[in-house]
């Protein structure tokens, strides 16, 4: 087998393996009933909308 293949193998497990970490948080994100973001957002669009370019 060449290396070329060989890296590409690797390279497309790397990016299974991020994929799927990357869902799993974004699944906990999803699934979070603390009310941080609700209470958090507000802040932050308004120090957004303050400081507007």
């Amino acid at each position: 087998m060449d290396s070329n293949s060989d890296n590409h193998r690797d390279t497309t497990n790397i990016e299974d393996e991020s994929l799927k970490d990357v869902i799993e948080l974004v699944e906990s994100w999803m699934a979070d009933e603390s009310g941080y973001d609700e209470e958090t957002y507000p802040q932050i669009e308004a120090a957004l909308n303050q400081n507007r370019i």
